[in-house]
């Protein structure tokens, strides 16, 4: 773990620290930019929201990954050599702009990813 969690309640303004928040203001503009109109993605307490908030605070190093809490803690029970390879389910992957009709990362997510510095091939 090399960042403080982030839990599913963090609100990425309203959580953020006074001189973090520009960070939070600026990913938010992104999903604005990317994300369609009224996807889940797009919420203030959402992965997608957190994960572009803390690329903008500094950015993602090499061996970072994302990973929801309930993926980790399972992972993380079955055996710890897994965590550097994360799976999880539909739901969360959602929350982070997955498209499951299409069952594949949109094309609009891979952009954005890709305007902040993050590589799409890591999802």
């Amino acid at each position: 773990v090399t960042r403080k969690a982030r839990m599913y309640n963090y609100d990425v303004i309203a959580s953020a620290d006074e001189n973090k928040k520009h960070h939070a203001e600026e990913a938010l503009k992104m999903l604005e930019e990317y994300a369609p109109l009224k996807h889940t993605a797009r919420a203030r307490t959402g992965s997608l929201a957190k994960l572009l908030t803390w690329a903008k605070e500094s950015a993602l190093a090499d061996n970072e990954i994302l990973c929801h809490q309930s993926d980790f803690v399972s992972m993380r029970l079955m055996d710890e050599s897994v965590v550097s390879s994360v799976k999880s389910d539909w739901h969360n992957c959602l929350k982070l702009g997955y498209d499951v009709r299409e069952k594949k990362w949109p094309d609009w997510l891979k952009r954005c990813l890709e305007d902040i510095g993050i590589s799409s091939s890591n999802v």
